[in-house]
């Protein structure tokens, strides 16, 4: 698969480094199976509600006062490698990362949670394609197994972002709040639908709720945004016993993976590995970083000028 080259070459951060994707070699399987597409199927609908015909060039809309801004990535690695399922758990804040009486829920089906300072360790500059003299500036985001997108939403909003491969067939023991009840789905995906929310200047709580979507894609109403909209969507069966928060302040990082060692029937395993010819041969690793929030401008500075 050629390696595909960014349209856009503005800065992240003063530095020329696509934020809209980065997708080399490793990340074939990717478009194959979907993930690059979900990440994107809400492209229709900008995030300001507005739609957006396929196609069309539009101005880009004006971003609204404490709107967030939210770097999002997915990194590939073969099971079993060392670098992701060792060393960066070694490295990152895991205790206090998450609410303690979440943490233990999180590990028993199979999710590992951690926090990291604006300067990351040095297993996740390695994962990201950093090099450490460049990593205040987060410069040279560059690896064949790297997925990134740039989301700004209003503080509030809601987005999904799909970690998994789509299954044809899932069956799991699935944590829902009348128990762990083992459960089958068909056409299904493992989904996080994460809300960020200002918790002062500069600091944010972002919320995730893993969802599994299921079924066929069908036109149904869906509250997005405090209204109700048409959207596509499936079935969606989410997994309130397991929802968790991270507070960020600006620049620091939020990672999300699974635990490889977890029996098959883990729901983590599904969300964040991939399978193929019967075996689980691919785990990924969600990092999120706080980038930005915007403010709003006082009505007094604007009736000065």
């Amino acid at each position: 698969m050629p390696r595909f080259v960014p349209r856009n070459l503005k800065s992240w951060l003063a530095v020329p480094i696509a934020l809209v994707l980065i997708v080399a070699t490793g990340g074939c399987a990717l478009f194959d199976t979907g993930l690059f597409t979900a990440m994107w199927q809400d492209f229709s609908i900008n995030d300001h509600g507005s739609t957006v015909v396929p196609g069309e060039k539009l101005p880009v809309p004006p971003t609204p006062p404490n709107a967030i801004t939210l770097e999002v990535m997915i990194v590939e690695r073969a099971v079993g490698d060392p670098l992701l399922e060792t060393r960066l758990w070694d490295e990152v804040e895991q205790v206090g990362a998450v609410a303690p009486e979440v943490q233990g829920v999180l590990t028993e089906h199979g999710f590992r949670v951690g926090h990291c300072s604006s300067k990351p360790p040095r297993a996740l500059e390695k994962l990201l394609g950093l090099k450490s003299e460049f990593a205040d500036e987060w410069e040279k985001v560059q690896s064949e197994n790297l997925l990134t997108r740039r989301i700004v939403l209003p503080a509030g909003a809601n987005r999904e972002i799909q970690t998994s491969e789509f299954y044809a067939d899932l069956s799991a023991d699935v944590p829902l709040p009348a128990g762990v009840r083992g459960r089958a789905y068909h056409n299904a995906r493992c989904v996080l639908r994460i809300v960020p929310r200002k918790l002062q200047d500069n600091w944010i709580r972002v919320e995730f709720l893993p969802e599994i979507h299921y079924g066929e894609q069908l036109w149904r109403p869906m509250m997005i945004d405090n209204s109700w909209q048409a959207r596509t969507s499936q079935e969606i069966e989410p997994l309130y016993p397991i929802k968790f928060s991270v507070d960020l302040n600006v620049g620091e990082i939020a990672v999300i993976g699974g635990i490889a060692s977890q029996p098959d029937d883990s729901i983590g395993k599904h969300f964040f590995q991939v399978r193929s010819d019967d075996k689980w041969r691919t785990q990924r690793l969600l990092v999120i970083r706080f980038s930005d929030m915007s403010r709003a401008k006082s009505t007094y500075a604007a009736e000065a000028r």
